[in-house]
């Protein structure tokens, strides 16, 4: 007379975990891609010159307020993810906000 069905609520439970799941990750993809779009397509390009060895943090804060980059959020994730060095050489660099977040990225490379 009594049929088991608590095996079929912790697997429903799952599946709707699992789906909740995939949708904030597609959800902070989405975010991630356009953030790191460029912040003005056709923008010309400029100088950055470097006296000191400076935070790459504090770099992209300061690109982030030029207007360079759309986030600095999304361009410190972006940095963390692509193992981008943490700190920045003296130097002249040349950037753009027609350049997205991860060309940006790759000049401040070398």
């Amino acid at each position: 007379m009594d049929e088991p069905k608590a095996k079929v609520k912790p697997r429903l439970r799952w599946i709707h975990v699992l789906g909740a799941a995939i949708l904030v990750l597609a959800a902070a993809g989405a975010w991630l891609n356009r953030a790191t779009q460029p912040a003005k397509p056709g923008a010309t390009p400029f100088y950055m010159r470097l006296d000191r060895v400076r935070p790459l943090a504090a770099v992209l804060a300061d690109l982030d307020k030029q207007g360079v980059i759309r986030s600095y959020r999304a361009a410190r994730i972006l940095a963390l993810l692509s193992r981008t060095r943490t700190r920045l050489a003296i130097g002249t660099y040349r950037l753009g906000a027609g350049m997205d977040t991860n060309q940006v990225l790759t000049a401040l490379e070398f």
